[in-house]
């Protein structure tokens, strides 16, 4: 994201000393300013997004579950959140990576003006370098980079482009930029069946038959490996018409599994709620998109079930019937 390393400049000649872009963006506050205040917006919204698509994929996975129980106006009001969702993604990447962009120009024109009012020639050379054994994740031991000849200007570059009018009007201005946000639905759906309660359906599954569910959504990947590489490929009209049929076969195989699995366990579930005396029906909607109306049981009537000797046996059964 927001990051001077960014910054593709070279100079290949020694003279009064040595910068890097590494090096240099700590030392600058007008640099760390924007990176604090840019950045927090940023993160926000990539968590929101990577939380709103994860919802809307186990939004699909419980309404296969359901299988012939899931109202069709709930796969319509999925295939509505999709595409609000993935146009509202697509804003913010365009809108985040025009603003890495508008970073690396204004930060570029900051540090060319910095060595010409210092009057100094430099060379890229980042003053620290990692030797001995690297462990991935970790930082190893460094030691000076003996290839930097000269000071090290790092600090005085940063503080003459903290000094410059221009790059804290820009910095300012890109602060004060309003951030895209998301706007999806998270109204509470009806609940398949009778009950006066609800019970998420994927938690049953994903309880009491989690390598089975895993198994379904690997097999839906390997299957749409082969469309990503023909996408890249940049297909014609008749090509993209055709990948987009068949990664509709993949969604519709994958929802056979899905429902495949989870047919006789609700008919064996029903049963056992029945004569544990609970009350409550089936919700393919998430609860972070607003679950369905009535009281939510699903954690203690899935446990229960999970419990249950016919259920488990079940659930035990149809995931090996995969």
């Amino acid at each position: 994201m927001c990051t001077i390393v960014a910054l593709l400049f070279s100079t290949a000649f020694a003279g009064d000393g040595f910068y890097h872009p590494n090096d240099l963006a700590p030392e600058s506050a007008e640099f760390m300013r924007l990176n604090e205040q840019a950045m927090g917006p940023f993160e926000d919204r990539s968590r929101t997004s990577a939380e709103i698509g994860r919802s809307l994929a186990l939004y699909r996975e419980s309404l296969d579950l359901l299988g012939n129980l899931a109202p069709d106006d709930e796969y319509s009001r999925l295939d509505a959140l999709e595409k609000q969702y993935n146009r509202e993604r697509a804003v913010l990447e365009t809108f985040a990576n025009t603003l890495v962009d508008d970073v690396d120009t204004t930060f570029l024109a900051a540090l060319d003006k910095a060595k010409t009012s210092l009057g100094v020639k430099a060379m890229e050379c980042e003053r620290e370098i990692q030797v001995g054994p690297q462990v991935p994740g970790m930082r190893g031991r460094t030691e000076p980079n003996p290839a930097c000849k000269g000071d090290d200007l790092n600090a005085s570059l940063a503080k003459a482009m903290d000094a410059d009018p221009e790059l804290q009007a820009v910095v300012a201005e890109i602060i004060a930029l309003e951030w895209p946000t998301f706007g999806i639905d998270t109204e509470a759906q009806s609940a398949v069946g009778d009950g006066d309660g609800w019970i998420w359906i994927r938690p049953l599954f994903a309880t009491g038959a989690p390598q089975a569910l895993r198994a379904i959504d690997d097999a839906d990947d390997n299957a749409r490996l082969p469309f990503q590489a023909a996408l890249e490929d940049e297909p014609t009209a008749p090509q993209l018409k055709q990948l987009t049929e068949a990664a509709e076969g993949v969604t519709q195989t994958t929802a056979t599994s899905r429902a495949n699995l989870a047919a006789p366990v609700l008919v064996v579930a029903d049963k056992a709620l029945a004569k544990m005396g609970a009350s409550a029906a089936w919700c393919a909607n998430p609860p972070s998109l607003g679950g369905c109306t009535g009281d939510n049981k699903t954690q203690d009537l899935v446990q229960k079930l999970v419990a249950d000797g016919k259920v488990s046996k079940t659930l035990t059964k149809a995931a090996s019937a995969l």
